[in-house]
C-alpha cells in the first residue's frame, strides 16, 4: 500500500484464497501495488481501504500473457529513493488536489520532477493533471517520457490515446489504444478509444462496434458512435435501436 507519492507505507502477503489485510489505514486514497514473489510489478490500481464495505477488489491482468515481461523498471521505483525536497513538493500538490486547485498540483509536480526526474509517481500524476486541465500538447512529452521509464504503463498509452483523438490524429489513436489492450485486455477506455478511433477512420467496422458493445455501461456514448457506423452501413433499423438505448441510459451529455 503506497501513498500518492509513491511511498510505501504498509506490506501485506495475500493467502493461498487470494486474500490480505491492512491495519490502521488512515482516510484517504492510496495506490495499492502487487508484486510476486521476486518483487516483480504485476498491477496497481487507486484504491480508498475505508469505503463502506472495508473491501478492496484488486483487478489482475487477464491471463499470463498481459503480464509485464519484466518487473525491472517497476522494480528500480520501489528501489528508488526520492529526494526530501521533492517528496515536499509531492505532498503539496496533494494538498492541493484536496482543494481542487489544479494548476497549483501542476506546479508542485512539475518542480518535485526538477528535483527528481526519476520520481514516477510525480510524472504520473502530472500527466493526470496536464489532461484534467485541457492541457493536451503539454501532456504529450510528459506522457512519452513516462513510457520511456515504464514501457508497458497503460496510464500513458491511454492518455497518447486521448489527446489524439481529440485532436483528430486518429491512427495515432488507434495505436496507442492497441498498445494499451496488449498489456491490458479489459482496459474500458482502451476499447473506447480504439472503438472511436476506428469510426474516425472509416475502417474496420465490425472491430469497431465490438469494441464499442463492451463498454456502452461505462461509456454510453458508445451507442451513438455505433450508431454512426450502423447507418453508414445502410442498417438504419439497428442505428435507431442504438440512438433509443443511448437515451435510455439517462445520460444528458448528447
Amino acid at each position: 500500500l503506497c501513498e500518492r507519492t509513491g511511498r510505501v507505507i504498509s506490506r501485506a502477503p495475500v493467502t493461498a484464497s487470494g486474500e490480505f489485510y491492512f491495519e490502521s489505514v488512515p482516510s484517504g486514497f492510496y495506490i495499492l501495488r502487487v508484486v510476486d514473489s521476486s518483487g516483480n510489478f504485476i498491477t496497481e490500481q487507486l484504491v480508498d481501504p475505508n469505503n463502506g464495505s472495508g473491501e478492496i477488489l484488486v483487478k489482475l491482468p487477464e491471463g499470463e500473457g498481459d503480464r509485464p515481461a519484466s518487473g525491472s523498471v517497476s522494480l528500480a521505483e520501489l528501489q528508488h529513493k526520492v529526494p526530501p525536497r521533492a517528496l515536499q513538493e509531492a505532498e503539496k500538490a496533494d494538498k492541493a488536489v484536496h482543494k481542487n486547485d489544479l494548476p497549483a498540483v501542476i506546479s508542485h509536480l512539475e518542480k518535485a520532477l526538477e528535483i527528481d526526474p526519476e520520481f514516477f509517481a510525480a510524472r504520473r500524476n502530472l500527466a493526470k493533471a496536464l489532461l484534467s486541465t485541457g492541457q493536451n500538447e503539454k501532456a504529450i512529452p510528459v506522457l512519452q517520457k513516462l513510457l520511456q521509464a515504464e514501457p508497458r504503463s497503460i496510464l500513458a498509452y491511454d492518455g497518447l490515446g486521448a489527446v489524439y483523438l481529440t485532436s483528430h490524429r486518429f491512427a495515432d489513436a488507434e495505436t496507442a489504444a492497441r498498445k494499451a489492450l496488449e498489456i491490458d485486455g479489459s482496459n474500458e477506455l482502451g476499447h473506447w478509444l480504439l472503438g472511436c478511433s476506428l469510426t474516425a477512420l472509416g475502417k474496420a467496422d465490425s472491430e469497431a462496434l465490438k469494441h464499442l458493445a463492451r463498454i456502452v455501461k461505462r461509456f454510453p456514448r458508445a451507442h451513438i458512435v455505433a450508431a454512426g457506423i450502423l447507418a453508414r452501413q445502410g442498417h438504419k433499423d439497428e442505428a435507431k435501436k442504438q440512438l433509443k438505448a443511448y437515451l435510455d441510459t439517462g445520460d444528458t451529455g448528447a
